[in-house]
């Protein structure tokens, strides 16, 4: 199971005999957010006698090694990234998201159902044209000046913060391990963000050389932090 997840609209028309009695099940399973809903489908499935088996267990390269990949690490890097890690860990008791940006010991911006990318092209310029379309999408969500304002309503940017992504507390890893990519690794750029942190083991980082080289040019880091590291 890999690749984002949407939820359309059902037609009950559509429903045929035999999809009937899971309707329930799939109802009470999406009454529990995105991680409760993939836990009751890889159910149904192995009901069904589907083995259900982690895209990364079946290419282990799509997890990089821990360490700094890219540009270095400083002290205010790390501070944040703890606190990142703490965001998730709450965010993930509400099943709400997998990362967040933060910015000197604040957080400014957590991930919402229209995901990683989208949060990053918020603080990215008006007229960067890799973030057009991306921000235009965002733009469903509020006004740039709900996402540009802190908490005591002074406008933020992203410059200097990090994006910090680990998988929610507990989730199944079998389906929705977080991802990021050369699009967000560029969208970091756009945004001024000084690096990604991702949790070692939790984060698929697809086309890993040209994520490290995209933020390596702009002399932003990438680090892969074990969970709990300092």
């Amino acid at each position: 199971m890999a690749g984002a997840v949407k939820r359309p609209a059902i037609d009950p028309a559509q429903i045929d005999a035999l999809t009937a009695p899971l309707v329930a099940d799939l109802q009470a399973a999406m009454g529990k957010g995105d991680d409760g809903t993939l836990r009751g489908v890889i159910a149904l499935l192995e009901k069904a006698g589907f083995e259900i088996t982690a895209a990364h267990d079946l290419a282990p390269d799509l997890l990089p090694d821990a360490g700094v990949l890219a540009g270095a690490l400083s002290p205010q890097i790390r501070r944040d990234a703890v606190l990142g890690e703490q965001t998730i860990a709450a965010m993930g008791r509400s099943d709400t998201g997998q990362a967040c940006l933060v910015r000197q010991s604040r957080v400014i911006a957590r991930e919402d159902a229209q995901g990683t990318d989208a949060m990053i092209a918020r603080f990215a310029p008006d007229d960067d044209p890799l973030w057009g379309a991306v921000d235009a999408v965002g733009g469903l969500l509020g006004s740039a000046a709900e996402w540009l304002s802190g908490a005591d309503g002074a406008p933020v940017d992203a410059r200097g913060a990090i994006l910090f992504k680990a998988p929610k507390p507990d989730q199944d890893r079998r389906a929705d391990l977080p991802v990021i990519g050369p699009d967000t690794a560029r969208g970091a750029v756009a945004a001024g963000l000084t690096g990604i942190v991702v949790e070692a083991g939790g984060v698929i980082v697809l086309d890993q050389p040209q994520v490290i080289a995209t933020l390596s040019r702009a002399g932003a880091c990438l680090w892969v932090r074990p969970k709990g590291g300092a």
